[in-house]
């Protein structure tokens, strides 16, 4: 029961238990089971909202696993339940010139193709998670996983296309693809739905060139990487669209989406398959490009939807590139320097000066507090704020810092900083200030370029959240980054946090936040990942890192001295 109100309060929408006690602790399958089900049950009593909708239970030994499948299908029976089957169907077809389009509720693996199409990981290891890749595996044979090996021992890049002899499958070629997850970052410039089209559009295109007459997909996207049904059928037969238009001579003559009927979605993926393959239903993409009219109340998900689909003006109390104009048209119209220093307000002077000595721990003189104004620069952090929104969007708001699993509250300078800055922040995407000391000869560099975290490596032998750009909740931990003597700077930056991890240990070999599937250190095998990392350690300051320069703007410089 613990485990999955932790689970829910978490924002988790699965959990996996084993068959608990019944190794060492030998405790009889079927009273697990009943004490398993009957947990279940009274969890899911009142809880409407509960996010949580998925509970798997992992069985090794083959006698446990049968005494825990007849518990389940008695209480399943005993309830009126009957058991997922596996649904087979034809949804929708058309045709495009010489191409005919069909989709289907089925498995892949029962399919006959010239090329069937399968996205993996980019290390190419099929049975590194579960899911299409290992079941290619378990009908196919081992061979294809030791042709993969052998022809691509480096693995591949997000994006890219290799391929192997169909063998046991029905089909002649197998065209393996890596793309991001929806809630990934940009690759090469491209959104994670941009990879995906790509990717739909060279799979198409090579299959031409090799003479092909059909090629089948599953519905990309739409499982582990979590893209919203909608947006990756609309990319995927936009994408088809595109090719017919432009290939007019393509040996194609047929294109198959199959959607995996085994599943508790696959009719809201079907539907928008059939939404996007419908002529009259207009171009799927225009709820992508309309600017909405009105704002929604904050912390809906249309308020999240809104703010990630907005175009972008610099903050409001800016004085140089005011917000008159978005920031493309500045970027786009500005010439030369496109960073200046401007004075605050007395207002926003006033609370960055009570933030800052009400966290020094010792007495210091103010010389001046500037506000940097890089529009360039402030471009990209906006833009990595709305792939927090369009993450929000989907999942809800982040889990706040203060009620984030081992963490000590909010963020000590902002309880000191006024409403006269904090009304700028967005809280639902945990978005703080936070301090960072720098030396004087580094000062104009991150103004203009922003933090770069190999520099942190450069300067520091030993750092305790591994590769990143760190940042402190109090000014008094930063001061000991700065030159210590006559002016001292230290910025304050604006920090987008997101989903926070907090860990009271050291993972000094962490390039990128851990994952949400539990693994410690760098994973390269899930692709929901956090966004920032607090070290929260016993009787220590916390430090804050985000792996991603893009997450933080350096907006203030303060000079101050120490007598």
């Amino acid at each position: 029961m613990n485990c999955l109100a932790e689970a829910d309060r978490l924002g988790m929408t699965s959990i996996a238990f084993p068959a608990l006690g019944t190794g060492f602790l030998g405790y009889p399958p079927k009273l697990v089971a009943a004490a398993m089900f009957h947990a279940v049950e009274n969890f899911d009593k009142g809880r409407t909202k509960a996010s949580l909708k998925i509970i798997n239970c992992v069985v090794f030994a083959d006698d446990t696993f049968k005494e825990i499948l007849t518990e389940a299908k008695v209480r399943a029976t005993s309830k009126g339940l009957e058991e997922l089957s596996l649904v087979t169907r034809a949804s929708c077809s058309s045709n495009m010139g010489k191409i005919h389009i069909s989709v289907i509720v089925d498995t892949i693996t029962s399919q006959t193709a010239d090329v069937i199409v399968c996205t993996c990981s980019s290390n190419l290891k099929l049975c590194s998670r579960p899911g299409l890749p290992k079941n290619l595996v378990e009908v196919s044979g081992s061979v294809i996983q030791s042709e993969l090996d052998r022809r691509y021992p480096n693995g591949m890049k997000v994006g890219d296309l290799v391929v192997t002899n169909g063998y046991n499958l029905k089909c002649r070629k197998v065209y393996f693809g890596c793309l991001s997850p929806f809630f990934g970052e940009k690759k090469e410039d491209q959104l994670p739905e941009q990879v995906l089209y790509s990717f739909v559009y060279k799979c198409l295109a090579s299959a031409s060139k090799h003479g092909c007459k059909s090629l089948t997909f599953p519905a990309l996207g739409t499982g582990y990487l979590k893209f919203p049904p909608d947006l990756a059928a609309s990319k995927v037969i936009q994408a088809i669209k595109d090719f017919h238009n432009k290939e007019q001579q393509t040996s194609l003559r047929e294109v198959k989406i199959v959607i995996f009927g085994g599943t508790n979605d696959w009719a809201k993926i079907e539907k928008a398959y059939i939404k996007s393959c419908t002529p009259q239903s207009g171009n799927p993409n225009e709820g992508h490009k309309q600017p909405l009219k009105t704002v929604p109340p904050k912390g809906t998900r249309a308020f999240f939807k809104y703010k990630y689909l907005e175009e972008p003006k610099p903050p409001s109390y800016w004085t140089h590139f005011k917000n008159s104009k978005t920031i493309k048209e500045w970027n786009t119209t500005a010439k030369g320097n496109t960073a200046v220093r401007k004075q605050p307000g007395l207002n926003i002077t006033k609370a960055i000066s009570s933030a800052f000595t009400k966290t020094l721990r010792t007495q210091c003189t103010i010389v001046s507090i500037e506000r940097i104004e890089n529009i360039s620069l402030y471009e990209n952090y906006v833009h990595e704020c709305q792939r927090m929104f369009r993450k929000a969007s989907i999942n809800g708001a982040c889990i706040p810092l203060a009620s984030t699993k081992g963490s000590r509250g909010e963020a000590a300078c902002m309880k000191h900083i006024d409403d006269d800055i904090k009304k700028y922040l967005h809280p639902e995407i945990n978005e703080v200030y936070l301090f960072h000391g720098t030396k004087r000869n580094l000062v104009d560099i991150i103004g203009q370029q922003g933090f770069d975290d190999r520099l942190a490596k450069m300067n520091f032998g030993r750092l305790r959240l591994g590769n990143g750009v760190y940042s402190a909740e109090e000014s008094y931990v930063s001061k000991g980054y700065t030159d210590g003597n006559d002016q001292c700077k230290m910025f304050l930056m604006r920090v987008c946090l997101g989903d926070v991890y907090t860990t009271p240990q050291n993972i000094e070999k962490l390039t990128r936040p851990p994952c949400k599937s539990g693994c410690i250190g760098v994973c390269t095998d899930h692709p929901d990942l956090f966004d920032s990392v607090v070290g929260e350690w016993p009787g220590m300051c916390r430090e804050f890192t985000v792996y991603d320069r893009a997450k933080c703007y350096p907006e203030y410089i303060i000079t101050y001295t120490i007598p």
